[in-house]
């Protein structure tokens, strides 16, 4: 079963990263292959515009991630994790979840009720990620919780065996922020078995890998990735 990895970006909606998925293991990271949104949908990818009302009756939303599965899953080949943010409001930036059968038209599962999380006193929630875990064949939704007076985050997940019904938020960061008080824009991957993270730390590009076998998250030493930027002051911000 082959396993690809989409990247779409368009100035007028959202950037968004796609991922295939079956019901086997994700290939190594070495294997991962690139292809434009409209070749999976035979139409040309600049004239998408995705059809996404959240929660508070706006299509204003942010860091989605997307999950596509050529077979389905839990009755739908589209899955999201994003967060509105209607006119940059961080109080309304909280993780969320939709589906699609044509990645173009999308709302919530049936019976689901957004969002998962609500922001918290003196901070916000943001930077959402969806991530499929083929062992127990789960859904998880990771999104990251900032506080604004303590300059600091942390990493929750949530899972679900349907999309609908979703576990209690669980710590999954308490390694990675002994050694960094934040974690931005966090990207999870399941690959060998293991998670594996990127993020964003005062300019610094930072991956991590669980030292336990999936679904445990015992994190491991981040190491820093050096970036040769074209110009001095610049750093990535979301990946």
């Amino acid at each position: 079963m082959k396993h690809f990895i989409l990247a779409l970006a368009t100035l007028s909606t959202v950037c968004l990263s796609l991922s295939a998925c079956s019901d086997s293991e994700p290939a190594p990271i070495h294997a991962v292959k690139l292809a434009p949104i409209g070749s999976l949908m035979g139409v040309d990818h600049k004239d998408i515009r995705i059809n996404l009302v959240n929660y508070l009756g706006n299509s204003e939303n942010i860091h989605p991630k997307v999950l596509y599965f050529d077979r389905g899953w839990n009755g739908h080949k589209w899955w999201m994790a994003y967060t509105p943010y209607p006119h940059g409001s961080i109080a309304d930036e909280n993780p969320c979840i939709a589906v699609s059968d044509d990645g173009i038209n999308w709302a919530a599962p049936e019976g689901l009720e957004n969002p998962l999380a609500t922001a918290p006193r003196g901070g916000y929630q943001s930077d959402t990620h969806l991530v499929y875990e083929p062992v127990h064949d789960v859904l998880e939704c990771w999104y990251r919780t900032y506080n604004i007076k303590e300059n600091s985050s942390i990493l929750y997940r949530r899972t679900s065996t349907d999309g609908v019904h979703w576990t209690a938020p669980e710590n999954v960061s308490k390694a990675v922020n002994s050694v960094h008080k934040d974690c931005l824009s966090p990207a999870v991957s399941v690959v060998d078995g293991h998670y594996l993270m990127a993020y964003m730390y005062w300019g610094g590009f930072f991956t991590v890998r669980a030292q336990s076998p999936v679904p445990a998250v015992d994190w491991g030493t981040p190491r820093e990735i050096k970036i040769p930027y074209p110009k001095a002051g610049m750093s990535i911000w979301h990946q």
